[in-house]
């Protein structure tokens, strides 16, 4: 598995090695001599694994004979060679096919990583006009790229192997040789016949039913290797319980990151629902309410603006979302005014009642995996349609609204080192005045050496206005967690833990 699987990255290290050199020429400051070096070092290092390798599989293919039974005929006595049995051929196919798959799925992950930076040159070039007819990398061409590579290495896999060792790496398990017919080694026009009716669907059929398409069309034979020493059902045996440890550890790690990106989810959720309830105890003139109508054949989502209040009286005048294409937070809050600028009925609500259209996190969880039963028992009759409707976001304008996103990354062996969040404000206009980590090994500040307080940009009045950049920095940022604190144009102070994590997208803004 070690050879064949440096063997087959060799033309991904070569267009690796060509990405980090166009990488580096575009970025001089990743360009150092440590690098170089290091670069150099690791390719010697993996054509002595090769070699190694190589040699030691070689040796082992040629010093081991064919198990045999004599048969007297008269005078003559015949040799036959034992034919590997249907169950030895069985677990051949399981175990290889185990093999390459784990091979190939460590190639999938490392081929997506140099199409991302592939993509992240070409948008280099194309931003620097270095070229200005540059291909950027098409998802389509890359999947159709993949499958076919995919292709070649199942075909390639049993080629090597079976021509130059006679042997798979379930064969060296199994203690099995691919042979001709009469025993001899054979030449490779009988192993590419081999894998090549290999790979026609229905071969693994004419086997089952004693017709074996791939040894019959190709004078080739699955022969028995005469034991020394300790049985390969041993090594066998070990490697299946090495397998099935990793993929037990494997699971686990899955449920753990299953659990834990949950968990996040679920905290997300909650705070959304605190946000709403908090805002709607506090509402002003002003505010904007989004509520949705959840009906399988009805995407009814409305945008209320608060025009009135009085006593435990609300009154707003609504617009319907798909008139504007069902626009997100932020262009809400910019084209508010254009989208109530005509005249528009005005309703009215209780208090009590828009805080029962308040839903659940599970009723939420239901709603976005589109699992909602009975819409009917879901949220409450706000307007005059009798209608559920359930409150998605209450936005606040004279609070700070906060947009905090990832900006940029870097990693060190899938551990996140250093990371940037933009952050700009949709509210009253406000300043950022501390940033405080809640994390021992993880310092954070602005990007630049600005010092604090500093206005934090407002894109409700310049949508074209930049971003303000936090930049962590620790051992370990796959995981964040700090504290910041803003204060309004009016002297309000606002506390905020922001969570996050390098699975979700989304982060967590939890009101202090």
């Amino acid at each position: 598995m070690i050879l064949i699987s440096k063997i087959v990255f060799v033309p991904i290290w070569i267009y690796s090695s060509y990405l980090t050199s166009e990488f580096r020429s575009l970025h001089p400051e990743f360009n150092t001599n440590f690098n170089w070096i290091h670069s150099v070092l690791y390719y010697i290092f993996q054509i002595f694994i090769i070699v190694i390798s190589f040699r030691i599989l070689k040796y082992l293919s040629s010093d081991k004979e064919l198990d045999f039974s004599e048969k007297v005929y008269g005078e003559h006595i015949s040799k036959e060679y034992t034919v590997a049995t249907k169950s030895q051929r069985f677990l051949n196919y399981l175990v290889d096919t185990l093999v390459w798959i784990i091979v190939y799925s460590s190639i999938f992950s490392t081929v997506n990583s140099l199409v991302f930076m592939q993509k992240q040159i070409d948008s280099s070039l194309i931003e620097n006009n270095t070229m200005a007819n540059q291909f950027v990398g098409d998802s389509s061409n890359n999947n159709f790229i993949a499958l076919l590579y995919l292709l070649l290495f199942r075909f390639i896999y049993y080629i090597f192997f079976e021509f130059v060792f006679k042997a798979s790496p379930a064969k060296f398990l199994t203690e099995t040789r691919v042979m001709d017919y009469s025993g001899e080694p054979t030449n490779f026009k009988e192993i590419f016949l081999k894998t090549t009716f290999r790979n026609i669907p229905f071969n693994t059929i004419t086997f089952l039913f004693g017709y074996n398409l791939q040894d019959n069309w190709s004078a080739t034979e699955v022969f028995k290797e005469k034991r020394v020493g300790v049985s390969g059902n041993k090594y066998l045996g070990y490697f299946f319980i090495i397998a099935g440890s990793f993929f037990l550890v494997y699971l686990g790690v899955r449920f753990y990151e299953k659990k834990h990106e949950e968990n996040f989810q679920v905290q997300l959720l909650e705070e959304k629902i605190k946000h709403n309830k908090k805002a709607l105890s506090e509402l002003e003139i002003g505010d904007i309410i989004i509520i949705h109508h959840y009906d399988s054949n009805d995407y009814g989502q409305y945008i209320l603006k608060i025009n009135r209040i009085i006593g435990e009286k609300v009154y707003f005048n609504m617009i319907d979302s798909n008139d504007y294409n069902y626009p997100e937070d932020e262009l809400i809050i910019v084209n508010k005014d254009k989208y109530f600028l005509n005249e528009l009925e005005t309703f009215s609500v209780n208090k009590k009642n828009l805080s029962k259209a308040i839903i659940s996190v599970d009723e939420m969880k239901m709603n976005e995996n589109h699992e909602v039963v009975n819409p009917e028992g879901f949220g409450f009759k706000l307007l005059n349609d009798k209608k559920n409707y359930f409150i998605i976001n209450v936005l606040a304008l004279r609070k700070p609204i906060l947009k905090i996103e990832k900006a940029r990354w870097s990693e060190t062996n899938n551990v996140v080192k250093e990371l940037n969040f933009s952050i700009s404000n949709l509210g009253i206009s406000s300043k950022l005045i501390a940033i405080k980590s809640n994390q021992d090994d993880v310092l954070w500040g602005l990007e630049s050496s600005t010092i604090l307080p500093i206005q934090i940009p407002n894109k409700k009045n310049d949508s074209n206005s930049y971003v303000l950049n936090l930049k962590g920095k620790g051992d370990n940022l796959n995981n964040s967690d700090f504290t910041i604190s803003v204060q309004d144009s009016l002297g309000k102070i606002y506390d905020y833990q922001i969570l996050a994590n390098n699975v979700n997208p989304e982060i967590i803004i939890k009101s202090l």
